[in-house]
């Protein structure tokens, strides 16, 4: 049976430091946490208190650009507090608007989660909603595209030429936006296999699993239970998190929701990441009522799905 654990953002705006607040999330029922990004400081005495309170680290966000810039760090994180999973948790909607975005990125991707393995350590991937339209715009606009925004970005040395690099690439990003939305904005997908979401798991090794977030996936429109059978083999750890969606797609109308009171079959989606072989089921709330409102509210209804 999955196992629940408690994305640390949930409880970001909480009045308490995180060491006092590892014994309540524990005395909920949970049995791990995820972090929302690496911790600044204070890493061993974090482990410390985490193993005071019977918890585990199930996994850290990060953004892409914190892998490509200081991955030496990360990977120390990790060490101190005995984390082997890391998920990059957003990247720009811009790399899955067309399918040679999507593949450069797949690229990249490969070869962060190659040199994060060296360490013991695993990359993932998790969705927002944009992965789920369509990137068949054509193979000219898709040329026209890659050449006004190329990614992954080119490497230069020296301050001076980063900083020359990254004004180019703002003036050739816009350029490459406008050609695309001139042409009427990304085009609806009909199914999964039309996703950016669908040509990244095709365009990636195994080596790069999956952290599918659920409310998101339902939130974009699609089946939260029919995505996650797609990425069975790569997934162990599953976001759950509840969504009132007045507009289904790739950009919604939505608001996060308190778990079970939303438009997200949270029972269902628990019953899914179990049937898939996912080891953790991991709660979130993106705008809780309360700051420690997620606390409470994960416990029922994962006591509610039999975790």
């Amino acid at each position: 049976m999955v196992r629940p654990a408690l994305q640390l953002y949930s409880v970001r705006d909480a009045h308490q430091p995180l060491v006092e607040l590892l014994p309540r999330i524990r005395e909920a029922g949970y049995e791990g946490v995820e972090f929302a990004s690496p911790p600044e400081r204070d890493c061993e005495r974090l482990s410390s208190a985490l193993s005071d309170a019977g918890l585990e680290v199930v996994g850290m966000h990060v953004r892409l650009q914190e892998l490509r810039d200081g991955r030496a760090e990360i990977l120390e994180s990790c060490r101190a507090l005995g984390c082997a999973d890391v998920i990059v948790a957003h990247v720009s909607p811009s790399h899955f608007r067309t399918r040679s975005r999507v593949h450069a990125l797949a690229q990249e991707l490969d070869a962060q989660a190659a040199a994060l393995a060296e360490a013991g350590v695993s990359l993932h991937y998790h969705n927002q909603c944009f992965e789920f339209q369509s990137v068949d715009v054509g193979p000219l606009v898709d040329a026209a595209s890659a050449v006004c925004n190329p990614s992954p970005r080119p490497r230069l040395s020296g301050a001076g030429d980063a900083e020359t690099l990254r004004r180019y690439r703002r003036m050739a990003g816009t350029a490459g936006e406008r050609i695309l939305d001139a042409l009427g904005g990304p085009p609806p997908a009909d199914s999964f296999e039309e996703t950016g979401l669908a040509t990244l798991l095709a365009e990636t090794d195994d080596a790069l699993a999956v952290e599918p977030d659920l409310g998101n996936v339902r939130a974009a429109g699609f089946d939260p239970e029919r995505v996650l059978a797609r990425a069975t083999d790569r997934t162990r750890l599953v976001h759950v998190k509840d969504e009132f969606v007045s507009s289904a797609g790739p950009y919604p109308e939505e608001r996060p929701a308190p778990l079970g009171s939303g438009d997200v079959d949270v029972e269902g989606a628990v019953a899914a990441a179990d049937a898939a072989g996912a080891t953790w089921v991991v709660m979130e709330n993106d705008d809780p009522a309360t700051p420690l409102g997620p606390i409470a509210n994960g416990r029922e209804v994962f006591e509610s799905a039999g975790v």
